[in-house]
This record gives C-alpha cells, sequence and structure tokens, in this order.
C-alpha cells in the first residue's frame, strides 16, 4: 500500500498536510481518483495543476525543476529562467552548440515538457511560486517522523497523524494571528487589506504587481500570473 499526502500552504505560508490517502499502488487512475474525492470534499470544480516529482501521471502539471537542473552549467539556467521565448530560443542554441550530446539527451527525455518548466511558460500558470515539491518533501519527512514505522495498524496510524494535524492546527492559528496583527503595507494600493489578510498575501501581490510592471502588462489585461 502507499501512503499518499497532500499538502497545502497558508495565507502566511506554512505548510500544512490537507489529506492522506492509502492506495494500492501509484498509477494514475489512482492519483485521478484521489483527487476527484479531494475536490467533492472541498467544493472544488477543478484542478488546474499539480506539482510531482515522479511519472508524469497528471499531464496539467509544473514539473519539478529538481530532475531537469542537475547541470553544473550555468548555460542552462538562463534556458529554463528565460522570461520570454525569444531569451528561451536564445539560450537553447547557445546551449545546444556548446553541450550538443546533453542539448540532444535533454531533448529527447524532456524536450516536450519544456511548457512544464521553463519560467516564460510557467509564468502563464497562476501558482505563486509553487513550482517545486520541496514542500511536499519536507511534509512528507516530518509525517515519516510522527509515524516512526512503515508497519503499522490503520488504527496507530490515524492516531498519529491526527496528532500530528492538531499540532499543525495550532501552530496555523497562531501564526495567523501574528500575521494580522503586525502591519505591513509598503504601498498604499494595498492600505485597505490592512488586518484582514495575511502579510505574507500581500507580499505576494506586490511581487505580481512588480512583476506585471516589469513585464509592461497592464493589470486590466490580465495574465496567468497576476493577482
Amino acid at each position: 500500500m502507499a501512503l499518499i499526502e497532500v499538502v497545502g500552504v497558508t495565507p502566511t505560508g506554512l505548510s500544512f498536510l490537507i489529506a492522506c490517502v492509502l492506495l494500492p499502488f501509484e498509477s494514475e487512475e489512482g492519483y485521478t481518483w484521489l483527487l476527484r474525492k479531494l475536490m467533492d470534499i472541498v467544493e472544488c470544480t477543478h484542478v488546474n495543476r499539480a506539482i510531482e516529482s515522479q511519472a508524469l501521471l497528471i499531464h496539467t502539471t509544473v514539473l519539478y525543476k529538481y530532475h531537469v537542473l542537475n547541470n553544473p552549467e550555468t548555460g542552462w539556467w538562463k534556458v529554463i529562467n528565460a522570461t520570454s521565448e525569444e531569451d528561451f530560443n536564445k539560450a537553447w542554441s547557445v546551449f545546444s552548440q556548446k553541450w550538443k550530446r546533453l542539448a540532444s539527451y535533454v531533448s529527447r527525455t524532456w524536450g516536450e515538457h519544456a511548457k512544464k518548466f521553463v519560467l516564460c511558460y510557467t509564468n502563464d500558470y497562476f501558482h505563486l511560486g509553487n513550482t517545486v515539491t520541496s514542500r511536499v518533501e519536507s511534509a512528507h519527512s516530518l509525517l515519516k517522523a510522527w509515524l516512526k514505522s512503515a508497519h503499522l495498524t490503520l488504527d496507530t496510524m490515524w492516531s498519529r497523524i491526527h496528532s500530528m494535524v492538531e499540532g499543525q492546527h495550532s501552530k496555523i492559528c497562531k501564526e495567523l494571528e501574528d500575521s494580522m496583527s503586525r502591519p505591513r503595507i509598503t504601498h498604499r494600493l494595498f492600505s485597505l487589506l490592512q488586518g484582514k489578510v495575511s502579510t505574507k498575501a500581500i507580499e505576494i501581490m506586490e511581487d505580481e504587481v512588480k512583476r506585471g510592471i516589469a513585464l509592461g502588462i497592464g493589470l486590466e489585461l490580465g495574465c496567468g500570473c497576476v493577482v
């Protein structure tokens, strides 16, 4: 049996466990069932994308960059961090000329998935910076520390997971209270949000506004990454 975790992010940036499920084995069918059940519970009509680090089980995915940036050359960073298609094509041209064999391998294995990890494409999606699975890995390590064993009865497993979630809930409540009471308004655009949203949420909105200005995108036009 595979223990699958679904991890969320609070308005203050903390990770928390949304759900756990035991599946007979990991498969596209299993993940699809899990997402549908989760959507029913949280009354969500659709899931735009997910971040995953194993096989390409979910097609509308922002790929975990770790698997495709294990390369010491800065040329590769220029490829995946290109902010426009023009920059991407230029960086790829330089990279493929300098490291032909490596470029050939990347084209065969990752080429068709470029739009799922290259910055100029992933920024078309509203992901608020969640493009890696480090949160999930951290949450998985925490869960393993609570479980302490891979051989547990269902009731023991449930009890330990419940205790972990209770601890997360207490921490989340404290973080939310602290965030709402700490003023951090650097732009009058957000002055009406004082005390109504978290400091982290304001920081994210500020970053989105700055990114839109840097790209020359008016907020009235909109794009996938604009709040």
